[in-house]
C-alpha cells in the first residue's frame, strides 16, 4: 500500500517536498485523488478553469466544466462593476468583478460561451469571454427601415440594446470559420464572420420576421413570428457577395389548439376554458434536441390590461412543444410532443439550449427536468420614474407534466443598467 507523503511546501518550481524525508514531487504528477478533493472545492467556472490550466496532467485528469446552467443577472445600480451569476448547482449567487460588462455596455445575449454586448455610448458591439476577458469587435450596426416602423422609432432604437433581438454563432468566435448570425429588431436576419467590417443582411421575402434561429446539421434553420421555418444554406463568401440559399421552408405545426385564423387556444390543463389568443401574443423558439431532434417550442402569453387600461402585461400561460418529422407521408410535418423526458430547454435571449438533467432534485436544488426555464426575451426601458408600461420581467419554470407555470427560486427584482434620460431593464440570461 502506497503511503501517502505530508506536503509541508511548495518551491517556486512547482516541486513539493518534505523536509525531513526529502521526497520532491513534482506537482504534475500529484494523484488523482487530491486532484479530484481540490477540485470538489472549486465553485466558480473561473475557479476550475484556471485550475484545469495549470498543467497537461492536471487538464487531463479533471472533467471539463458540467454544462449545467448558470443564470446571468446583473447589478444594481448600475454604478459598480459586478455581476452576478445563480448556479443551481450550489444554490448560491457568485459576484464577479467583469469590467468589460460596466458602464453603459448591455449584454444582449449569449452562444456557444460568448457574451454579446453592445455599448450604449459608442454603439458598437461586441462578443466578450466572461471567463477568460477575450473580446472581438463585430461590425457597426446597420441602418434598416422597415415600412411598418417609423424613422424616429427606428433612430431611437439604434441607439438601444433593443436593436439586437438575438445573436446566434455557428461554433466559438475563435474558429475562422465562424459564422454569426445577427436577429434584427424588425425580424431582419444579417450575418457576418470574424474579422468582417460590414454585416450582410438578408433582403428576400419570407412568412413575417424572424424571431430565433439555430445551426442544425450544418444549416441555419430559422422561425418566423407567424411560426413557418426557413432553412438557409450560407455560401461561401467572397469580396462581392455572399449566398443565402432557402433550400426549404416547414409550414407551422397544426394542431388542434391551432386555428386556421392565425389565433392560438389556450386551454386550462382540465380542459374547462378556451381562450384564444392573438399570434402578438405568442413567441417561438426553435432548438434542437440532445438526441438530434429540431423542436419547436411555442409560447403562448396572457393578454390583461392592468388597472384602467394603462399597459399591458404579457405573462406565460403555457407552452406547446412539437418535433419535426421528416419522414411522413406528407413530407415534412411537425408532430406534437407531451414531455422532453430527461431533457430541460432553456429559453430567453440566450442560444435555445436543451439539456439533460441526470441528477435527482437535491443534488440540483430543484432543477427540474421535462421543464421549460425561461426568462424575458425583451430589454424593458424607463424614462426617468416612468416605466415601459408594455415590458414586464416574464420569467419562470412551465411544467410539460402538469402543465403549470412557477416562479424560479431567483428574485424577480429588475436590474437596471444606464444612465441619463433612460435606464434599461436587462433581463437575465441563461449561461451553459
Amino acid at each position: 500500500m502506497m503511503m501517502m507523503k505530508k506536503i509541508e511546501d511548495i518551491d517556486e518550481a512547482g516541486d513539493c517536498y518534505n523536509n525531513k524525508n526529502k521526497i520532491i514531487i513534482h506537482w504534475s504528477e500529484l494523484c488523482r485523488d487530491m486532484l479530484d478533493l481540490i477540485a470538489s472545492h472549486l465553485a466558480t467556472p473561473w475557479d476550475y478553469m484556471s485550475f484545469r490550466g495549470v498543467c497537461k496532467s492536471w487538464r487531463s485528469l479533471t472533467p471539463p466544466l458540467s454544462r449545467l446552467p448558470w443564470l446571468l443577472l446583473h447589478d444594481d445600480p448600475p454604478t459598480t462593476r459586478l455581476c452576478h451569476f445563480y448556479s443551481p448547482l450550489e444554490d448560491r449567487v457568485h459576484s464577479f468583478d467583469i469590467s468589460e460588462m460596466s458602464g453603459r455596455r448591455f449584454c444582449c445575449g449569449y452562444s456557444k460561451g460568448w457574451l454579446v454586448m453592445f455599448h450604449e455610448g459608442t454603439k458598437k458591439l461586441s462578443l466578450l469571454n466572461p471567463f477568460s476577458g477575450g473580446s472581438i469587435p463585430l461590425p457597426l450596426l446597420p441602418k434598416l427601415y422597415p415600412e411598418d416602423i417609423s424613422v424616429g422609432v427606428h433612430r431611437k432604437w439604434r441607439r438601444s440594446p433593443r436593436y439586437i433581438q438575438k445573436v446566434i454563432l455557428s461554433k466559438a468566435p475563435t474558429s475562422p470559420d465562424c459564422i454569426i448570425v445577427i436577429i434584427f429588431f424588425c425580424g431582419y436576419l444579417g450575418f457576418c464572420r470574424p474579422g468582417d467590417k460590414t454585416w450582410i443582411c438578408l433582403d428576400m421575402d419570407y412568412d413575417g420576421p424572424f424571431e430565433d434561429a439555430v445551426f442544425f446539421k450544418d444549416r441555419l434553420v430559422a422561425v418566423s413570428e407567424l411560426g413557418y421555418i426557413t432553412e438557409f444554406d450560407i455560401g461561401e463568401q467572397d469580396e462581392d457577395s455572399t449566398t443565402w440559399d432557402d433550400v426549404q421552408s416547414v409550414r407551422r405545426p397544426k394542431d388542434e389548439q391551432i386555428s386556421e385564423e392565425q389565433h392560438f387556444i389556450l386551454t386550462s390543463p382540465d380542459g374547462s376554458q378556451e381562450e384564444e389568443q392573438e399570434m402578438d401574443n405568442v413567441k417561438f423558439y426553435i432548438v434542437e434536441s440532445c438526441g438530434g431532434d429540431l423542436l419547436l417550442a411555442v409560447q403562448l402569453k396572457h393578454d390583461n390590461l392592468s388597472q384602467g387600461g394603462e399597459g399591458i402585461k404579457n405573462t406565460t400561460a403555457e407552452f406547446l412543444l412539437f418535433r419535426l418529422d421528416n419522414n411522413t407521408d406528407h413530407g415534412r410535418q411537425w408532430v406534437r410532443l407531451e414531455g422532453l423526458g430527461d431533457e430541460a430547454l432553456f429559453l430567453g435571449k440566450n442560444e435555445s439550449r436543451s439539456i439533460i438533467i441526470v441528477a435527482d432534485d437535491d443534488s440540483l436544488h430543484g432543477l427540474r427536468k421535462n421543464c421549460i426555464y425561461f426568462t424575458e426575451s425583451e430589454h424593458g426601458c424607463f424614462t426617468g420614474n416612468t416605466v415601459d408600461p408594455h415590458w414586464d420581467l416574464d420569467m419562470g419554470v412551465y411544467s410539460l407534466e402538469n402543465r403549470s407555470v412557477s416562479d424560479y427560486i431567483i428574485s424577480k427584482k429588475p436590474y437596471r443598467i444606464g444612465g441619463g434620460k433612460q435606464v434599461w431593464e436587462s433581463p437575465p440570461i441563461w449561461l451553459n
